[in-house]
């Protein structure tokens, strides 16, 4: 006898179908985050100026940074908040302090074990476009970007985005 009901998730939960799965379960995202998450991790101080933060994405060909204070992870700061919260401002990029750019509110994170899907959804909730990922411990482990979740739902999309990207950039 086949059982129906809510599907049940690796996480073992049972979950309500929700709208937007209406469409079926697009392959990869049952997948826990730490598989296709991005572990190279560039984490720098609050006060670190827009500028430089513009600078060190360029430098590590990411785009996203972690922002901490020592120990205390505050959030994560991406080009899109550079860009636009950044051009905003009255000063110079190299007199604004990152803290100034981050998003308001509660640090947004991640587990490792999470489901993929349910990380991109709390992402789409809260509008962001990257968030940290925290091992069991509590540490930074990597980052999730939106680009790493297209990645693992549409392989060959992705690339070829990374790609087009990457080409405008040069």
């Amino acid at each position: 006898m086949e059982r129906t009901g809510p599907r049940r998730r690796p996480s073992g939960l049972y979950l309500e179908s929700t709208p937007d799965e209406r469409y079926g379960v697009l392959p990869g995202e049952d997948r826990p985050v730490r598989d296709v998450m991005t572990r190279r991790i560039v984490t720098i101080s609050p006060e670190t100026s827009v500028r430089e933060a513009a600078q060190l994405m360029r430098d590590h060909r990411t785009d996203a940074l972690v922002v901490a204070d020592g120990s205390r992870l505050l959030g994560i700061v991406t080009e899109h908040d550079v860009a636009t919260q950044g051009a905003t401002q009255q000063t110079h990029p190299e007199h604004i302090p990152v803290r100034q750019v981050l998003p308001s509110g509660e640090p947004l994170a991640c587990s490792e074990e999470a489901i993929l899907a349910d990380a991109a959804r709390l992402m789409a909730a809260r509008r962001r476009r990257a968030v940290p990922v925290l091992d069991d411990r509590g540490a930074v482990a990597g980052v999730l970007s939106l680009l790493d979740v297209a990645g693992a739902v549409m392989p060959g999309a992705a690339a070829t985005w990374l790609a087009e990207i990457r080409e405008q950039g040069k």
